[in-house]
């Protein structure tokens, strides 16, 4: 068996066949690429069906927003697309955490009773 200072492995990519070579089989079974991380972005790929269905609803709503303000993106196109993408993610998850300490429930009641 050979080490991880042994060979041309970078640092960090070394891998014992007799240990990961099972779980990579696993994994590559499951759609996620050899060789990366099991929760890296690029792990899992989603199914080519719901790829084709996401492009088509991209490819709509870009056409939509092209139609309905050409003129804001003509003349300010990489403001109007930075919006889009910070709008479009407050709506999906993960959501944007609140600012401040997390709320504590005796603290919102005894403030509630409080302010009674």
């Amino acid at each position: 068996m050979c080490s991880p200072t042994e060979g041309n492995h970078p640092a960090g990519e070394w891998r014992d066949p007799a240990i990961f070579g099972r779980i990579e089989v696993e994994l590559s079974r499951d759609g996620v690429a050899p060789g990366r991380k099991h929760g890296s972005p690029k792990s899992k790929r989603l199914p080519q069906r719901v790829m084709t269905a996401l492009q088509r609803d991209i490819n709509v709503f870009a056409a939509q927003i092209r139609s309905q303000y050409p003129a804001l993106v003509k003349k300010r196109a990489l403001p109007t697309k930075q919006l889009i993408q910070l709008l479009i993610g407050r709506k999906l998850p993960p959501y944007p955490r609140r600012s401040g300490c997390p709320q504590k429930p005796e603290v919102t009641k005894a403030t509630e009773r409080w302010k009674k």
